[in-house]
């Protein structure tokens, strides 16, 4: 168990500098992948949705803790 324990702290880690990075990413860039310039409504569209996907790991991450912790 202390090795689930290590590795979720890890896993958590990882997945907060991404999203943090990826948040970064969002507000600096000034236009996407497909040269489509990004305005400050589209900026948080593309942060709302990343924010959705980390709260579904959050919740794995939450399960997982409670799974190594017990």
């Amino acid at each position: 168990m202390k090795n689930l324990s290590r590795t979720w702290k890890i896993v958590s880690f990882v997945e907060l500098i991404a999203y943090i990075g990826l948040t970064i990413l969002i507000f600096i860039r000034q236009s996407d992948g497909a040269g489509i310039n990004q305005s400050p409504t589209l900026k948080i569209i593309t942060w709302g949705i990343l924010t959705a996907f980390c709260f579904v790991l959050l919740i794995i991450q939450i399960i997982w803790a409670w799974i190594a912790h017990k």
